[in-house]
């Protein structure tokens, strides 16, 4: 599965209008648990960064370590049709190392569930680390 934006009725990430941090984006899904926010270029001045449809440009946002502590705990469960069941959690942990004006932010997040074809699972688990 990819992350496609239809932007203005133009295209894909197939012309890597779909970044990550200002950057074109080389995988085909950007993990909304890592993303502080999205930023929109509508229209033609997203020829700006280079050979793009005239649509647009989506650039999504990490979340960034912070001085300040902060915790979050989210869990997540869902059911479809014909016993289909998935769950998954996220944990977003962030704060400053010690007195060295360091901070840290540790993102977990995982989902399992029951794939949309009988008899399969989908499971997909993120860890990502960050200093700053």
């Amino acid at each position: 599965t990819q992350d496609a934006v239809m932007k203005r009725g133009f295209g894909d990430n197939r012309d890597g209008s779909i970044m990550r941090d200002g950057m074109p984006s080389v995988q085909g899904r950007n993990f909304t648990a890592t993303a502080d926010h999205v930023e929109v270029l509508q229209g033609p001045a997203s020829l700006l960064y280079g050979i793009q449809d005239p649509g647009g440009v989506v650039n999504v946002v990490s979340k960034k370590p912070q001085l300040q502590q902060a915790n979050a705990l989210t869990l997540r469960g869902s059911a479809y049709a014909h016993g289909r069941n998935g769950s998954g959690g996220q944990l977003d942990s962030t704060g400053p190392l010690g007195d060295s004006g360091l901070a840290y932010r540790m993102i977990l997040d995982h989902e399992d569930e029951d794939y949309w074809r009988d008899f399969g699972k989908s499971r997909e688990t993120l860890v990502a680390p960050s200093l700053a």
